[in-house]
C-alpha cells in the first residue's frame, strides 16, 4: 500500500527547498544590483603617434563630494594603487548642495600622486561658491582649464590637454563662439592630445578638435543598467537609453571614454551600475 502522506511530505519539502534557493538567489541578485562599492574600470587605447611610449591616466568624474570611508581612505588608496602618470577630473567633483569637505579630503590625499587637471561640471557652475571651489583646487596644485589648453611633460611624453568649461558656464560649448577659446599650445608638437569635458553627448564637437582621446562624464552610467541588454536607462541631457552612458566609443579617429561616475545618491539608486574609477592605459602598440 502506497503511503500518500509521505509523498505529500516529500513534495512539500522539495517546494520549501526550492523557495529557499529562490530567496537566496533573489537576495544575491538584489545585493549585486544595488552594490555601491566602487570598482576600477580599465580601458586600453592604442595610438601610433606614441610609438614605444605609454601613459596611464586615472579619471575621476561626478564624485559630487561623495565620501568613501573615514578620511576618504578607500578612494585615495584606489587612486594610489593604480600609480597614474596623470589624473584628470571631468566635472562635478564638487556638488552645488553637498559640502566640499569630502572632495577636499580627496584632493589632499592625491595631490602628490601625479599632475591633476580639472574641468568644471554643471553642478559646480550652479553652486553659489564656484570661486571658493576653484581656489580649493588651485591652492592644491590642480590645473584648472577654462576653454583653454596646457602642455605637460610626463617622462619623455609631451601631452597637450584641452579642457572645456561646462555649457552652463556660457563659454565655447554654450554658443560655439571660438573667440572664447584660448589655445596657447595648438602649434606645439606633442605626442598625444587629450580633450576633457564634462558632457559626454557633445562628442561631435570634440572630434573637430583633432584630439586623440576625449574623457567625459555627466551620464552617471544611465543610472540603471541591465547587463548585456541595456547599457543605461536614463541620463541627463541624453534622455532615455542614452547613446553615451558609459564605456569607450570610437567616433571617427577619436577614442571617447565616458565615466559612469562616483556619486552615490540615496534618492536615485544605481542599479547594476556601481560607482567607478576609470583607468586608461594609452600606448603606441
Amino acid at each position: 500500500m502506497i503511503d500518500l502522506s509521505s509523498i505529500g511530505g516529500s513534495s512539500m519539502m522539495k517546494r520549501k527547498q526550492l523557495l529557499f534557493i529562490v530567496a537566496i538567489l533573489s537576495v544575491l541578485l538584489i545585493g549585486s544590483a544595488l552594490d555601491r562599492q566602487p570598482v576600477v574600470k580599465n580601458y586600453k587605447v592604442t595610438l601610433e603617434s606614441l610609438k614605444d611610449k605609454q601613459l596611464r591616466i586615472v579619471q575621476i568624474s561626478d564624485l559630487h563630494s561623495t565620501n568613501y570611508g573615514i578620511g576618504q581612505t578607500l578612494l585615495i588608496e584606489m587612486v594610489i594603487d593604480e600609480a597614474p602618470d596623470l589624473i584628470v577630473m571631468t566635472g562635478d567633483i564638487f556638488d552645488d548642495i553637498v559640502p566640499n569637505d569630502s572632495t577636499v579630503t580627496l584632493l589632499d590625499g592625491i595631490k602628490r600622486v601625479a599632475p591633476i587637471i580639472y574641468v568644471t561640471g554643471n553642478h559646480e557652475i550652479w553652486s553659489d561658491d564656484l570661486s571658493t571651489k576653484l581656489e580649493l583646487l588651485t591652492s592644491r596644485g590642480v590645473h584648472v582649464l577654462h576653454d583653454t589648453d596646457k602642455v605637460i611633460v610626463i617622462g619623455e611624453t609631451l601631452v597637450r590637454v584641452v579642457g572645456f568649461d561646462d555649457p552652463y558656464a556660457k563659454g565655447y560649448l554654450f554658443d560655439g563662439d571660438k573667440s572664447k577659446l584660448s589655445f596657447e599650445s595648438k602649434d606645439t608638437p606633442v605626442d598625444l592630445t587629450i580633450l576633457l569635458s564634462h558632457r559626454a553627448e557633445l562628442v561631435d564637437v570634440y572630434k573637430s578638435f583633432d584630439a586623440d582621446l576625449s574623457l567625459s562624464g555627466h551620464s552617471h552610467g544611465g543610472q540603471v543598467r541591465i547587463p548585456f541588454l541595456i547599457n543605461g536607462l536614463l541620463s541627463p541631457n541624453q534622455g532615455w537609453f542614452p547613446e553615451y552612458a558609459g564605456g569607450v566609443y570610437k567616433v571617427g579617429e577619436l577614442s571617447h571614454i565616458v565615466s559612469r561616475g562616483l556619486s552615490i545618491n540615496e534618492r536615485l539608486p544605481r542599479i547594476f551600475n556601481p560607482p567607478e574609477l576609470v583607468v586608461v592605459d594609452v600606448s603606441g602598440h
